[in-house]
């Protein structure tokens, strides 16, 4: 479509990638059966990350847990970066805005929350100078 018509290229790739969400979003909905979702406790929720479709989440949420029941993330965990690896788009962590990188302190409150955000910071600075292009030459 770029090819043919590029001013409505971006357009109709969204209209895409919303078409796939909505398959997504229904499939799911459709896997789980009546049992799943017997009482009030339970819920699903698949939402976008942002308007072009790029991103979706899935959250899962048990109410019958509280917060006081939670003992931290249980390890090893598996965090997210953003970037390309390049000089413009630098592999980082945004550990400010993530809260499953901010649950991290309750492994260890009293050590990990004043050492964790200097750790990210660390580690943003050595990810800005990784570059996985240098790797393949």
């Amino acid at each position: 479509m770029r090819i043919l018509f590029p001013p409505a290229a971006n357009w109709l790739h969204k209209r895409y990638r919303y078409s796939h969400f909505n398959t997504l979003r229904e499939s799911l909905y459709e896997t789980f059966d009546r049992d799943f979702w017997t009482g009030e406790n339970k819920t699903m929720r698949v939402s976008m990350g942002s308007n072009d479709c790029h991103l979706a989440y899935i959250d899962f949420l048990d109410k019958t847990k509280s917060k006081i029941d939670f003992n931290g993330n249980k390890l090893p965990v598996t965090l997210m970066l953003s970037g390309c690896g390049t000089f413009n788009s630098p592999y980082s962590l945004e550990f400010e805005n993530d809260p499953y990188a901010k649950a991290l302190v309750y492994l260890n409150e009293e050590t990990m929350k004043p050492d964790l955000p200097i750790f990210f910071n660390n580690m943003n600075t050595l990810l800005s100078k990784l570059s996985f292009y240098k790797l393949n030459r």
